[in-house]
């Protein structure tokens, strides 16, 4: 499936409301949170939160979107506190300014991150919000 500027749009600012909803204001709140959550509102994908591995034995926290009908992941959230970086990752068609690919798959859809040199949530939600609000295409 073909991820569009649209299916981006809507799986930031799912996570936007999500965040919003919960009162999630930082990585603390994030990591008291470990289940799935089937967003409502018009959202058509499901919201995960989970502590993952990461990096050089470390533990990340995640928040990914994700599409029902093929487990497609547009965003996928990494903050690993004990390494002091966030991870914003993304799956569309489009090729996203400041972001560097690394992967693409049999759709065209390009993966693609920009690493956040902090685990302040407020940085990673300035990033939400440009996908939501950018109006190019």
């Amino acid at each position: 499936m073909e991820i569009t500027r649209e299916h981006l749009r809507e799986a930031a600012d799912a996570v936007l409301r999500f965040f919003e909803k919960k009162n999630i204001t930082s990585l603390q709140d994030i990591a008291r949170i470990n289940y799935i959550l089937h967003v409502v509102d018009g959202a058509k994908g499901t919201i995960y939160v989970q502590k993952i591995p990461s990096n050089l034995g470390t533990i990340a926290q995640a928040v990914s979107y994700v599409l029902p009908c093929d487990n497609d992941v547009p965003i996928d959230i990494k903050m690993n506190k004990e390494l002091d970086y966030s991870q914003v990752i993304l799956k569309t068609i489009l090729l996203i300014p400041d972001y560097k690919l690394f992967s693409e798959d049999r759709f065209g859809n390009m993966r693609q991150f920009k690493m956040i040199h902090s685990t302040n949530l407020a940085d990673v939600i300035i990033e939400l919000e440009k996908l939501v609000f950018k109006n190019e295409d």
